[in-house]
């Protein structure tokens, strides 16, 4: 499997169209994924600090949302993305200068096995076809003890209705088939896979948005407000993060 026989599958490829929009645009559902990383990376700190991961590969980078901000807090941080006009955006919007851009597949990272502290995939693992293969690369590329720390969208009728059917009716310029449902993710199915791959999944939490006068704005004109908020919530129907840590010993089962 590979990044380019999945975009016949998901519509990837709108990624390669965005430019100016990853940070500009509030018509398009970029401006939902910049408001839910601004929750996600709440959640994310923490964890990266409490394991003093430094070296940190984020897999699925865009326009580095996440990586442009974590190297600000001074952390080693390798991007990686398929769409290199993506990575032309995370570029220009690296204040630090700092971030190793690489343009590559999930499917085989170009790193040496054991290479970092910590891997970043969030809003990543919904868009291809094969995730199983995808966290088995994150794995080999993952020091022993090291950490995944993930964002995805749970496989049921509510992630349906809100995150592909409410995204369509209700934020303006949503292209066609931006998630598809087959690729969403059950969280049962993400501890087999990572226990498939020599990691444990340690816990989950899910992700929500706050429902306050942005989000009903959001509701009835189409367009994201820049005060929409998310929230953590023991939830994880809808979308959820979760952190797996690499064995540090083979495993015997």
């Amino acid at each position: 499997m590979d990044a380019l026989r999945d975009r016949q599958i998901i519509n990837n490829a709108i990624y390669d169209h965005l430019n100016e929009k990853w940070y500009a645009a509030h018509d398009h559902p970029i401006a939902v994924l910049r408001a839910e990383s601004r929750e996600k990376l709440n959640w994310a700190l923490p964890l990266l600090l409490e394991k003093n991961s430094r070296t940190v590969l984020d897999v699925g980078c865009g326009a580095g949302f996440v990586a442009n901000f974590l190297a600000q807090k001074n952390f080693q941080l390798t991007g990686l993305d398929f769409s290199q006009p993506s990575l032309d955006i995370a570029k220009k919007m690296d204040l630090t200068h700092s971030v190793r851009y690489i343009q590559g597949d999930a499917y085989h990272l170009p790193f040496a096995e054991n290479s970092f502290d910590a891997v970043i995939v969030f809003d990543f693992l919904e868009h291809v076809s094969e995730p199983q293969l995808v966290i088995a690369e994150i794995a080999r590329v993952l020091k022993p003890g090291g950490q995944m720390l993930f964002h995805t969208f749970g496989r049921n009728f509510l992630s349906w209705m809100i995150a592909i059917k409410g995204m369509e009716w209700f934020v303006k310029s949503t292209p066609h088939d931006l998630h598809v449902i087959s690729l969403f993710i059950k969280p049962k199915e993400i501890e087999s896979y990572c226990q498939q791959a020599g990691m444990k999944v340690t816990g989950f939490i899910g992700i929500r948005p706050i429902l306050n006068r942005a989000f009903f704005k959001l509701l009835y004109s189409g367009v994201v407000p820049e005060n929409l908020v998310f929230r953590q919530t023991p939830m994880k129907l809808l979308s959820y993060c979760g952190q797996a840590i690499k064995e540090t010993s083979p495993s015997r089962n």
